[in-house]
């Protein structure tokens, strides 16, 4: 066992979190269920035994234990008894068991040989103090002998003994559940340790391989990294892998007790043996990214240590999308990392680097590929850490928070105990001292919750000043961190700006996206962000996701100067698998006495009723959760009627009423609210989910004529709806706009707002600005934000340099409210509209435009069915350059009427000419198969997925891909889809001639998605493990050749396969077990199944049409008679393709011998 070399840099704290982990023992009979702990005596000379127990020691066997103590709390003040002499022992025993009431179950158990005297200490006389006083002696050596038995594992409880005389009374667990602060009450165990550090690639270009492409050749924006070929048995294109891990905060000389990199499965087939790697640090002080120039690894310096990598087992496909395991572990690292860290240049927070060459092949995640899963450096040692101990530090104001006199300022506590915010008011030129004595106020956390792999403190800040500047600092027993500063909000009307958005992602150009606008928040110093929700990929249970979305937060919205910025956490769809997250990360629950309190939902006013803002969750209606969504909507009702007053009231939610891409679906829940909003006044509507920006004129809910889906433009009393929420996630199509839409783009975009009171014969105003933060530019996202200069704070409304801010046609870069409308005229009509049928069911239309596409906002086209039906709007806010448009899945032997117009913000054109187009009548003979259709019920389809590979999912809606968190966690899903009876509705002697699967599409992708026949049997309970690993397109488990694929299908849109090869098989005596739908993709490709029951359900669900001829009816005429034999000579010696009811002796070739046949048949 090492000895330890220097105080502990990481702290661990455990608390008896049940009522039987503590205990007295009187005369041999037990107390579980006390109120208090005497130690150790209850009354004079009735000396007891105390017994405490905790859970969870994530310790591993044998590590260096530099420093331990129990923290008790006074629970009775006028209850000391001296002379105090009590020995402390620990439980010689490697997973001790929780107390009992058998007799002696405290004084019968083992004890260790070391132990702890606590003697000559002061009275307890303050009630819940829990101070020095409270505090036992070192038991250093106790931990240390329990930690090295042979039986300890990481994860164990440890038990403890106190014996003695004397009285000091403490709170046991039974006594501080009724208390207020339950965390801060019961027996505290306090371990310091050596320091466990996981370092991840963190920049696309902290991962890199060279010479897969010719010699020195780099490819630093990878998906995966193959270690170390790319293609086996081709050596001369085997790699140099290249990991960077930045802001290495080990100090220099620090004992290096282990260290290892950990890497994450990406293709679990691609393995190629004998696999033998060396592994090397560089021997630089600083390591630098890695570059697009050649042998930019390769040539680097190496340590002198390396470490030899051989042998790993192969890496399969289950463990794809996990996390990496043992497996993916290289050997021990420990004398490289020390190496570099004894280097006279090294410095706490500077970056290392690892160099890996040899043969083999294993294949690992890059941060391109899923960042949360990129390579990490593991490392535990013993040094004293300079950085804080209070990291990933983000501001809020929780429902019921007064914004002008209170802060929440939360924290992870990753070392350290006693932490306390320090703070006062705020001097620039002072900034924030080290010496805590300067500062005049402190706060202690109220809250203390361990959520997602954090150790999350809550600290209020409460009886602050209106519009002061606050500095702060975070200090615990580890020191004092980084020196920070807010500012509160005006209590009386005074101009500020605000910013608005949503919408992030977990990984790859989203993710970078992302961060450059949180680099936006702090070059333009807004009072606070509303974050409109979608805060990562997934469900919102990735512990490492979180971690990642609020380190980025934390650093990336801090100002140069240490300015922290509130931020408002609204719920958003990707928040659906946790409820209570926003409330454990953020405090975002709500201050509504009728709902739960971990629901996020709330508001807040600003200077003095200048702004009222509201936070809604429209996730509650999406999932089920019907009385909450009610109780919400009364609570809104409620909360705009006492803030009716208010100059100006927001609200920020997640859904979009009326999204404006086709893709996403209308949300009519939320119209109840869009009515509230009306009734009282709202001001603005901050929208997401849809990635893409839009700005509505005013409106107003309406189901008058004239409504455009249940809404009327109105510039006196309507909302302004804005948003749709691309804060860094990938833009989509703005396809979807209505006749009141002002303008929409697709853009990473946030909303940069005014807010300016009164003043005098000028009215308060809002001005809206929609700051582009990065677009794609010929397929390649380009940064807007680098460059741009910052918001000074004596003109914090002046625009900085080089920023990039989006125009509305004719509206400009500003849109303010109360709105303005302007005067202008609208375009002139297209004209020479025509069109044609290309199928039985598609068509195209083309026309010319008559008008600049600088005057023209958008087109629109109408549609009517025969000459009777209304006209309905088929296509919104296609681009002023658009000349044309096609239709698919139409209805065979219609007449189709159609129309165009342009619209500006002036209005609309008169309509083009009208174009008839007829689609040809489909006379083909077929059976038309979909679940609820007809009396039909024999279609499935259901998802499996490697992240619950024991499980089978079937709903109404379905996403499949190579990386989703949608059924468990990150991994890859599979469909399955199959209808059972297909050939049920056909004749005896039909021939099959065609197939066609169609879907109805719920969300994108960029695919390509393919439809594969399965060839093994499955049924509704088959999950990914019923086959070797999911199912394989390897002519085992499906065909390897896909029926049909499809890349870049749209939302929003039908979509059809052609499944004629497996019809065909299965019409010939093959089994019909149905399709795998395999998407390559890692965009979720989403369909609606045999279980929808949305809008359109029957016409949604999936549907396959069989078409066939009759055997011998070779003209098609569904008959089969003496005209047929004239017309099979006209095929004789064509393949059986050409007339598939031609083919009676079934030999592939249309013959004499068939004609016979059919002439037999005929006479019979």
């Amino acid at each position: 066992m090492l000895s330890p070399i220097a105080q502990a840099n990481q702290t661990l704290r455990y608390q008896i979190i049940t009522s039987s982990d503590d205990a007295e023992e009187f005369a041999g009979v037990m107390d579980i269920g006390s109120s208090d702990l005497e130690l150790t005596e209850d009354n004079a000379g009735d000396a007891q035994y105390i017994g405490l127990r905790f859970n969870g020691i994530e310790v591993p066997q044998g590590l260096p234990i530099l420093g331990a103590y129990l923290q008790f709390r006074t629970d009775e003040d006028d209850k000391n008894r001296d002379p105090f002499e009590v020995a402390i022992h620990g439980q010689a025993t490697a997973n001790p068991s929780t107390f009992s009431e058998t007799n002696f179950d405290i004084s019968d158990r083992p004890l260790t040989a070391a132990q702890t005297e606590w003697f000559d200490i002061p009275a307890w006389t303050v009630e819940h103090e829990a101070g020095e006083a409270q505090r036992t002696p070192e038991i250093t050596n106790i931990v240390q002998e329990i930690v090295d038995l042979p039986g300890w594992q990481s994860g164990n409880p440890m038990a403890f003994v106190l014996s003695g005389s004397g009285t000091r009374t403490a709170e046991s667990y039974d006594g501080s559940i009724d208390e207020v602060e339950v965390a801060d009450l019961a027996p505290e165990l306090i371990l310091r340790v050596p320091s466990l550090e996981t370092y991840r690639v963190a920049a696309s270009d902290d991962d890199a391989e060279e010479g897969d492409d010719g010699p020195g050749v780099m490819d630093i924006d990878s998906s995966d990294l193959e270690l170390v070929e790319d293609h086996a048995n081709e050596p001369e294109r085997t790699q140099t892998v290249g990991i960077r891990l930045t802001e290495v905060t080990i100090p220099k000389g620090a004992q290096i007790l282990s260290a290892h990199l950990q890497f994450a499965v990406d293709e679990g087939d691609k393995n190629s043996d004998p696999f033998d790697v060396t592994i090397w640090g560089e021997a630089a002080d600083n390591a630098n990214p890695f570059q697009d120039v050649a042998y930019n690894i390769s040539s680097r310096a190496k340590t002198a240590a390396s470490a030899s990598w051989s042998g790993a087992p192969e890496w399969t496909l289950a463990e794809e999308g996990e996390p990496g395991g043992e497996n993916q572990r290289t050997p021990d690292l420990t004398a490289i990392v020390q190496e570099i860290v004894d280097r006279d240049g090294w410095e706490e927070g500077n970056a290392m680097a690892f160099v890996i060459q040899g043969e083999g092949q294993r294949t690992a995640e890059s941060f391109d590929g899923d960042s949360a899963l990129a390579p990490a450096l593991v490392v535990r040692f013993i040094g004293e850490q300079s950085t804080p101990s209070s990291y990933r530090v983000r501001l809020t104001w929780a429902p019921g928070d007064d914004p002008t006199t209170q802060m929440n300022v939360i924290w992870d506590q990753v070392r350290g105990i006693g932490a306390k915010v320090h703070y006062d008011l705020y001097n620039p030129a002072e900034g924030c001292p080290t010496d805590l004595d300067t500062y005049t106020m402190s706060q202690a956390p109220q809250r203390i919750t361990p959520y997602r792999s954090m150790n999350n403190h809550f600290a209020k800040l409460s009886g602050l000043m209106a519009d002061t500047d606050y500095r702060f600092v975070i200090a615990d027993s580890d020191g004092v961190g980084d020196c920070m500063w807010f500012r509160t909000a005006p209590s009386v009307p005074k101009a500020f700006t605000y910013i608005t958005g949503g919408d992030t992602k977990s990984s790859g150009n989203a993710l970078q996206a992302g961060r450059w606008s949180n680099q936006m928040v702090a070059k333009l110093r807004p009072l606070f962000v509303l974050f409109t929700g979608d805060f990562n990929s997934g469900d919102g249970t990735s512990d490492a996701s979180w971690l990642q979305w609020l380190t980025d937060w934390s650093e990336g919205t801090k100002s140069n100067d240490g300015r922290m910025y509130p931020i408002i956490a609204v719920h958003g769809n990707h928040e659906d698998g946790d409820f209570e997250v926003l409330y454990n990360l953020f405090d975002s629950g709500n201050a509504d006495p009728a709902q739960s309190a971990d629901y996020s939902y709330g508001s807040w006013t600003i200077g003095g009723g200048l702004l009222h803002v509201i936070n809604l969750n429209s996730q509650f209606y999406l999932n089920g959760m019907q009385a909450a969504h009610e109780q919400q909507l009364l609570w809104l009702g409620e909360d705009l009627a006492v803030h009716a007053a208010d100059t100006f009231k927001i609200a920020g939610y997640h859904k979009p009423i009326r999204p404006h891409t086709s893709s996403k679906s209308e949300n009519d829940h939320e119209l109840a609210w869009a009515e509230l909003f009306d009734t009282y006044g709202l001001t603005i509507a901050n929208e997401s989910d849809t990635h893409n920006h839009k700005f509505t004129f005013p409106l107003r809910r309406s189901d008058e004529p004239g409504n455009d889906m249940g809404f009327v433009r109105d510039d006196d009393n309507g909302v302004l709806y804005v948003g749709e929420g691309s804060w860094g996630a990938t833009p989509r199509a703005d396809n979807d706009d209505k006749s009141w839409t002002l303008d929409s783009a697709s853009l990473n975009q946030l909303k940069w707002n005014h807010v300016f009171p009164a003043a005098g014969e000028e009215p308060a105003r809002i001005d809206i600005h929609t700051v582009v933060t990065a677009r794609y530019e010929s397929g390649e996202l380009v940064n807007y934000v680098e460059g741009v200069g910052e918001v000074s704070e004596s003109e914090p409304f002046a625009l900085p340099d080089s920023i990039s801010l989006h125009a509305a046609p004719f509206y400009g870069e500003v849109i303010s409210v109360p709105f303005q409308a302007l005067s202008g005229e609208p375009p002139s009509a297209p004209s020479n509209l025509n069109g044609e049928a290309t199928s039985y069911t598609d068509i195209v239309i083309s026309w010319t435009n008559n008008e600049e596409p600088a005057n023209i906002s958008n087109l629109s086209i109408d549609r009517k069915i025969g000459t009777e039906g209304p006209w309905e709007t088929v296509a919104g806010g296609l681009d002023a350059d658009v000349t044309s448009f096609s239709q698919s899945e139409l209805m065979d032997g219609t007449d189709y009427y159609y129309r165009v117009r342009a619209n500006n913000v002036f209005g609309s054109s008169e309509w083009s000419n009208e174009v008839l187009i007829s689609t040809p009548v489909d006379d083909r003979l077929k059976v038309v198969l979909s679940e609820g259709t007809d009396g039909y019920t024999g279609s499935q389809v259901i998802a499996i997925a490697s992240a619950s590979p024991n499980d089978s999912f079937a709903g109404e809606s379905l996403s499949f891909d190579q990386s989703t968190s949608d059924y468990g966690g990150p991994g890859v899903s599979h469909g399955l889809v199959r209808f059972d009876g297909l050939f049920d509705g056909l004749p005896a002697n039909a021939v099959v001639t065609a197939a066609e699967l169609r879907f109805w599409i719920t969300s994108a992708t960029n695919g390509p998605v393919g439809l594969h026949q399965m060839l093994l049997p499955w049924d509704g309970g088959s999950n990914w493990n019923s086959f070797v690993n999911g199912v394989q397109a390897d002519d085992i488990e499906a065909i390897a050749a896909p029926d049909d694929s499809k890349p870049n299908l749209q939302g929003g849109t039908y979509t059809t396969f052609d499944v004629t090869p497996s019809v065909q098989a299965w019409a010939a005596g093959q089994g019909a077990e149905g399709w795998l739908i395999l998407n390559q993709s890692t965009d979720g490709w989403d369909i609606a199944t045999d279980l929808y029951n949305g809008t359109d359900a029957l016409s949604r669900r999936p549907r396959l049409t069989v078409f066939y001829s009759l055997r011998g009816d070779a003209d098609g005429s569904g008959v089969v008679d003496s005209d047929d034999v004239n017309t099979m000579r006209s095929h004789l010696r064509q393949p059986a393709s050409s007339c598939p009811g031609c083919d009676l002796d079934g030999d592939g070739v249309i013959s004499i011998r068939d004609a016979r046949l059919l002439i037999l048949e005929l006479r019979n």
